[in-house]
């Protein structure tokens, strides 16, 4: 089967979620326990000596809740046996990722974080971020606003009516090859920052006609292009383009996709952030159904 015919299985969730009735019936059978929300307070208590920050521990209560996606400990105590046993308490309740410098940040004594999240792959995502950027979040905004449950287009630059038309005529030149009638709608929506990253599915299409295609995208986004048979690809391109206004969102979704072959259902949580900007919780009653707990993408 050709990696385009999983395309993103998450896109189920995207149609889950315009159908209220799905919806109810999700929200019935979703629930977060508050016994478990009570564990985890009495535990965190035990180590507000490592938990410094001003309303720290309402954070982390709040990734457990699913209000926000990921939070985490920056780490200026070097206890590390009392580190060691937080990371523990922490690994019941959330998948967990650590990070330590191998020099200070100057005029700093941070020297590490602990990052929780529960969900599994945003929370290796944020993981890996923070090892490339010594925790300095504020050097990949993009991410971190994701990562943090902030809306993107605060950090978004002004599209103009003018522009959208403009990039609507564009778009209009392509009827003929996009494979989803609501494809217009959601690059729209992804230049007006609305959401994070568009996905424009396209199935045995000229290679001239992609190539002009991402060159009058690139007018309005940075484009990436997602797996397609190596073997076809002088003839005809089959998969996914990605566009989007924020790059190391972009970055992502390209990575995933070339590195396993196309983007699978196996990644419904991360493109639940990343493809449709839904909120934690939705993703969550998404990720429960019985069909993808073989994933484990939420603890």
């Amino acid at each position: 089967m050709h990696p385009t015919s999983f395309k993103f299985d998450a896109f189920c969730l995207f149609i889950a979620m315009k159908c209220k009735s799905e919806v109810k019936k999700l929200l019935k059978t979703f629930s977060i326990s508050e016994e478990r929300v009570r564990s985890l307070g009495i535990a965190l208590d035990n180590y507000l000596d490592l938990l410094k920050e001003p309303k720290l521990k309402d954070q982390i209560i709040k990734s457990f809740n699913f209000k926000i996606p990921v939070a985490y400990v920056k780490l200026y105590d070097r206890k590390t046996e009392r580190r060691t046993k937080l990371i523990e308490a922490l690994e019941d309740f959330f998948f967990v990722g650590e990070v330590y410098f191998y020099s200070e940040p100057k005029e700093s004594k941070l020297f590490g974080v602990i990052l929780v999240s529960r969900f599994k792959d945003l929370l290796d995502v944020a993981t890996y971020y923070a090892k490339r950027y010594n925790g300095q979040f504020d050097r990949f905004s993009d991410l971190s606003r994701v990562l943090s449950g902030k809306p993107l287009k605060d950090v978004a630059k002004y599209c103009s009516p003018e522009r959208i038309k403009e990039l609507e005529r564009v778009l209009g030149n392509y009827l003929d090859i996009f494979d989803d009638g609501g494809t217009i709608d959601q690059v729209l929506r992804a230049f007006k920052s609305e959401k994070p990253v568009t996905s424009i599915g396209l199935v045995s299409v000229s290679p001239s006609i992609v190539k002009k295609l991402i060159e009058q995208l690139e007018e309005f986004f940075f484009v990436g292009q997602g797996y397609s048979d190596p073997d076809l690809l002088e003839y005809a391109f089959s998969g996914d383009l990605f566009v989007s206004r924020f790059k190391n969102l972009l970055d992502i979704l390209v990575c995933y996709s070339n590195k396993h072959r196309g983007v699978f259902a196996r990644f419904a949580d991360l493109a639940g952030f990343l493809l449709l900007g839904k909120p934690p919780k939705e993703i969550a009653q998404y990720c429960s159904q019985k069909r993808l707990k073989k994933h484990n993408f939420i603890k």
